[in-house]
């Protein structure tokens, strides 16, 4: 039959089955294999040998988990290739070992499922999986805690001016930070009029004041820029009007941090 396909057109990596996709990787219940003996590992090559492992028989791949269970190289690691059924290279440094035994594992299934944010519309995930998109949203979901870090002064405001939360000077209490690993990634700013002046952001206990960045709006009313500046957990952010002048000026931060 002219349209059979023969065994050497059929790669394991191009048929995904049950197991496979029902996967939770090493978080997995059971090991797809278990205790499979091991006869050397080679740290030079990243080479791992195996003792009647049949790894290319039981359709372990690149992605796939082998668990080194004692010795030295004890860990997990990710396989780079199956060589054949007793060999396999790993992607990460690995010490040398002699006999030993391990468990193997497939990848999570969700990392053999694809994900398109381009369908989301604009968006920020980046990812192509599943897994790595619900990673993605994982991390997003736990570090994204603003805006809502704001500050404002009104009427004609001179260099030197501390700006307000509420109807509170900055300087005598600002905005607590009470994220860690925060960061400022941006600022806001607008003003009722074309002005030119510079803004010094701060952070405080009410005692030690730290300048952490300056930024200048030249000739703008309203004006945006993106920052990188990290925060000390447990301070309080203020903003002052060190040169220029503005008038009736509102402004915020967007900073990322773990809840």
């Amino acid at each position: 039959m002219t349209n059979q396909l023969s065994k050497q057109q059929i790669l394991d990596s191009s048929i995904v089955e049950e197991d496979e996709l029902l996967s939770a990787g090493e978080s997995s219940l059971t090991p797809i294999l278990s205790s499979v003996n091991i006869s050397s590992i080679t740290s030079a090559t990243k080479t791992i040998i195996g003792v009647s492992s049949d790894f290319l028989y039981n359709r372990f791949q690149s992605g796939d988990i082998i668990k080194i269970l004692s010795g030295p190289a004890i860990g997990s690691y990710t396989i780079q290739d199956v060589i054949d059924d007793e060999t396999i290279v790993v992607n990460e440094a690995i010490l040398d070992s002699g006999t030993t035994t391990s468990d193997l594992y497939f990848k999570a299934g969700a990392l053999i499922v694809g994900f398109d944010p381009a369908r989301l519309g604009p968006t920020i995930f980046t990812k192509k999986t599943l897994q790595e998109a619900l990673e993605e949203l994982g991390y997003l979901t736990t570090t994204y805690a603003s805006p809502g870090f704001t500050w404002g002064r009104s009427g004609a405001i001179p260099a030197g001016t501390w700006l307000q939360n509420d109807t509170v000077p900055s300087n005598i209490t600002g905005r607590h930070v009470f994220l860690t690993s925060a960061k400022i990634k941006k600022i806001f700013i607008a003003n009722e009029n074309i002005n030119t002046f510079n803004l010094e952001i701060y952070e405080h206990d009410g005692t030690t004041y730290t300048l952490l960045t300056t930024v200048t709006v030249t000739s703008l009313r309203k004006v945006s820029f993106a920052l990188d500046v990290s925060v000390t957990f447990n301070k309080e952010i203020a903003i002052k009007v060190s040169s220029g002048s503005c008038k009736n000026i509102v402004c915020g931060l967007i900073i990322t941090g773990i809840i």
